[in-house]
């Protein structure tokens, strides 16, 4: 009888433990709340090379390591300077670009869960930007006859329009009207930012806000005017 009882005991006790685990169990992450980042990292970005050895991949964009600050994802780019990641969180991401002589960093907001964005990146040495507005609207091309100009160096620039691109310092801005074309605007700690009288960091600027940029110009490199910023003014 004493027999009996205990291995009834034991019975309950194991069904008990088990339903315990089914219950505590948390199931797989699943894909909601993710996005795909797919990009190409231009061939004319005129990455610099350290090395002889890297020359014909860096140069092309190939065997570039893109991944996600913070996060455990990362990928490389194929022999065409292209690369995919999945699994990114909705929101704002930093990607970093990492490989012979190449390590920057570009900012991508606004993205939402089961998003793929497609995305073209200018890369060399600490800067990457976007060669268009990371949308799957493309930008506004010039009006026939149109090019756009650059601010002669040490020049006074005036920029405004729309940030496509944010970097550790600098932002890129798509201006539009009679001359469009991006702009890369570069900062420092004496840049000035402000939304009337209140004070900003470049950190604090978002992908899609219209500002307006005075400073001097820096001519043109890796195909991009660029931009001394003085001061920023959110609109």
């Amino acid at each position: 009888m004493r027999l009996t009882w205990n291995l009834s005991l034991l019975g309950l006790i194991l069904v008990v433990g088990l339903g315990g685990v089914g219950c505590g169990a948390s199931s797989p992450t699943g894909a909601s709340g993710l996005a795909t980042i797919e990009g190409t990292i231009n061939p004319s970005a005129g990455v610099s090379i350290l090395s002889t050895h890297a020359a014909s991949s860096a140069s092309s964009g190939a065997g570039i390591t893109v991944s996600v600050t913070g996060k455990n994802l990362s990928t490389v780019t194929d022999s065409t300077g292209h690369f995919v990641l999945t699994g990114v969180p909705e929101g704002t991401v930093t990607l970093r670009f990492q490989g012979s002589g190449v390590d920057a960093t570009l900012e991508i907001s606004g993205l939402v869960a089961g998003q793929t964005l497609t995305i073209s990146v200018h890369v060399s040495g600490s800067t990457a930007t976007l060669d268009a507005p990371a949308s799957s609207t493309p930008s506004p091309s010039p009006s026939p006859g149109t090019q756009q100009q650059c601010a002669a160096v040490g020049a006074k620039a005036e920029i405004e329009g729309t940030i496509t691109a944010q970097g550790a310092s600098s932002i890129t801005v798509f201006q539009q009207g009679e001359v469009k074309g991006n702009y890369l605007c570069q900062t420092s700690n004496a840049t000035r930012i402000r939304k009337g009288n209140t004070t900003f960091t470049l950190s604090q600027l978002q992908i899609g806000w219209r500002v307006h940029v005075s400073g001097t110009g820096l001519g043109m490199s890796g195909g991009m005017c660029q931009v001394s910023a003085e001061e920023i003014k959110v609109q």
